[in-house]
């Protein structure tokens, strides 16, 4: 909630979500979407004294590069691999033996999944690797004009009047993906966003829903310093739903004066 304070004291409370917001829940949507662990996960390892290879439960989204923190779990240390049925092997040996109620994280989440035209911390990618690219843009549509004005009852002292306005902003949401699996990683996120209940749950939380029809990526090779660049595009629209309350102070008197041809005739105060 956002809240503007006028000159004349009345106030535009609202709900709408910001445009650096709306990109950051989807960098972070996106990289969750990919696989990518970008928030804290929780694995259950079984340590032992003096060696690199630990098992854990299980194998779900673990991937060499991860930086993992835990008891008997030196700081610093990342995951180098993962070997099917159980076997993690961690870049340093383990100094306890037993459980161990471990933490991972990629530290490179927001190097892979970037907001568009970010100015600093996105480093150049190369040819191979998989990045995408998230731009959200605010579009006009008849739709979006459409209001729905009502005035709030139960006003504080009858020294305030309250307007609520229930409106839907429409949001489009670029996706542009680089890197040799890009076609397919597009097709993941379309996927995901159109099937997946938890996708759908982080966009809810934050009143944004998805119009389903979304469109096949497309894929489109970019040149660049004489390299064709592997890349696929994807956009989605998305409708906003926002609230906005305006509230103004309330008239505790009117003055009345009446007129006739020969002059003032009347002169009365109207109180609520």
């Amino acid at each position: 909630m956002t809240t503007t304070t006028y000159p004349d004291g009345s106030s535009l409370v609202s709900s709408a979500i910001s445009k650096d917001a709306c990109q950051t829940l989807f960098q972070k949507l996106t990289a969750q979407m990919l696989g990518i662990i970008a928030v804290p996960w929780d694995v259950d390892l079984t340590l032992t004294t003096g060696q690199q290879n630990a098992i854990a439960a299980s194998l779900l989204n673990l991937y060499a590069g991860l930086n993992i923190t835990g008891p008997g779990i030196t700081a610093g240390t990342t995951i180098l691999g993962v070997t099917a049925p159980s076997t993690v092997q961690l870049s340093q040996a383990a100094t306890q033996n037993g459980a161990s109620a471990a933490s991972v994280v990629d530290p490179q989440a927001y190097f892979k999944s970037r907001i568009g035209w970010q100015p600093q911390g996105q480093p150049a990618f190369g040819i191979t690797d998989d990045i995408v690219i998230v731009r959200c843009v605010p579009i006009d549509t008849d739709y979006s004009r459409m209001r729905n004005v009502i005035e709030l009852p139960g006003h504080v002292d009858d020294t305030t009047v309250t307007e609520q306005d229930i409106f839907t902003r429409q949001w489009r949401t670029y996706w542009t993906f680089y890197g040799p699996n890009a076609l397919d990683r597009a097709r993941i996120v379309r996927s995901t966003l159109e099937k997946v209940p938890f996708a759908e749950a982080a966009l809810a939380a934050s009143n944004l829903y998805l119009q389903p029809s979304i469109a096949e990526p497309s894929r489109v090779p970019e040149e660049y310093q004489g390299e064709w660049w592997e890349r696929a595009d994807l956009h989605a629209l998305f409708n906003e739903q926002v609230t906005e309350l305006y509230t103004v102070n309330a008239v505790a008197s009117v003055e009345v004066k009446l007129y006739s041809n020969e002059g003032n005739t009347a002169d009365f105060t109207v109180e609520p």
